[in-house]
């Protein structure tokens, strides 16, 4: 995928495999309310099984509200639209909030991380998401050794990084990145501090 924009101003002339501009078409007027559930409501959730809810709402409305039939609405085109970006840096935002309001950065702990152990072979709809699962693309897992994968793997493992800061495993799961900051539950990894300023 080629991307084309100006550093001053990435979004005046934003350009993605020779298409120019960007297609989204909005499912609510431009001064309207998309309806999407607010931040008090998304930590209100006491434990991770009730928190995932936010994969539909906020995070999936939003991808399909804003694009309608644009390329954020589509799994295979979303990444194109720049504010996909900002979405997900979001969800990750309400995400680590959440985890330290309600103290929940124990990986090992079900109220953490609902999706305990490994994914059962052969299901692939949660591959990946189980704790103990290695996270592709980062091990390598292609078809047709792997069903669930595709015929290649890109990206390879990650970069060295300096000694003391972020150092995910080569091979990373679920598991070792659920204390984001680094705590006892996982010496050595982490670090990671998300900034709170609200929007006005």
């Amino acid at each position: 995928m080629g991307v084309a924009f100006s550093l001053t101003n990435p979004l005046n002339v934003w350009k993605v495999n020779g298409v120019n501009a960007i297609e989204r078409s909005p499912r609510f007027a431009p001064d309207g309310d998309p309806r999407l559930k607010d931040e008090p409501s998304t930590l209100a959730f006491a434990i991770f099984e009730e928190f995932r809810a936010i994969e539909d709402e906020p995070h999936s409305l939003a991808h399909g509200r804003t694009a309608g039939g644009g390329w954020l609405g589509h799994t295979g085109t979303a990444v194109q639209d720049p504010l996909f970006f900002l979405l997900h840096a979001n969800i990750d935002r309400l995400w680590a909030w959440w985890q330290v309001e309600k103290d929940r950065l124990n990986p090992a702990s079900e109220e953490s991380y609902s999706l305990q152990g490994s994914t059962a072979a052969g299901n692939c709809s949660t591959l990946g998401q189980a704790a103990l699962d290695t996270m592709w693309p980062w091990n390598g897992a292609t078809r047709p050794t792997d069903r669930c994968r595709p015929a290649t793997a890109p990206g390879g493992v990650f970069p060295a990084f300096a000694p003391g800061v972020f150092v995910p495993p080569q091979q990373p799961r679920p598991y070792d990145l659920i204390d984001y900051r680094g705590g006892a539950s996982s010496p050595g990894v982490g670090g990671v501090s998300y900034d709170n300023v609200p929007f006005k």
